[in-house]
């Protein structure tokens, strides 16, 4: 597929001075994991991150200890899972992580570099202040599971490239 000069130039434009969870709307204290995996910290405390027991129907905050359930894992790994009635975990909503999946594979597929990344919490403390820029969600097409991976694996690369990129310092 062939892509435009005015294409590129019009989406550099657009994310030229902001981060990928910006672009996503993502809410502030929201970063990556190396995996590409969404995170949000709330008072220090990575809310995406949650207890199971070996039964794995219920999940419970990452500090409870009233069930004993003692696997840690990421919230995408617990579907169909509950939150206990007991600690009452926050329910993290991860809306902005199909957006900025969505955003991911038009940067890739008009050839634009996937702006910074946020890799911790205070990378992106300011985020929910500013407006995503991008046209909102509901004009994006549902991704098929192809895709996903396929933006995943963008976002793994980019990943990557930033941490080598900070590593040396020359960016």
């Amino acid at each position: 597929m062939e892509v435009s000069n005015q294409t590129q130039q019009a989406l550099r434009t657009v994310i030229q001075n902001c981060t990928l969870m910006q672009l996503a709307g993502a809410p502030s204290g929201s970063y990556l994991d190396q995996d590409a995996q969404p995170h949000i910290a709330v008072d220090g405390k990575d809310i995406c991150v949650v207890r199971c027991s070996s039964f794995g129907k219920v999940f419970h905050d990452i500090d409870s200890h009233c069930s004993g359930a003692k696997y840690t894992t990421h919230v995408f790994g617990l579907q169909p899972c509950a939150p206990c009635r007991v600690c009452k975990p926050s329910v993290p909503n991860l809306q902005w992580y199909n957006q900025l999946l969505a955003i991911v594979l038009v940067l890739a597929d008009n050839h634009v570099p996937i702006p910074h990344i946020a890799l911790t919490p205070d990378d992106h403390l300011t985020a929910d202040m500013i407006l995503p820029i991008l046209p909102d969600s509901e004009l994006y097409q549902e991704a098929s599971g192809w895709e996903l991976n396929r933006a995943v694996q963008v976002l793994q690369k980019a990943i990557k490239q930033q941490l080598a990129c900070e590593q040396q310092k020359s960016c």
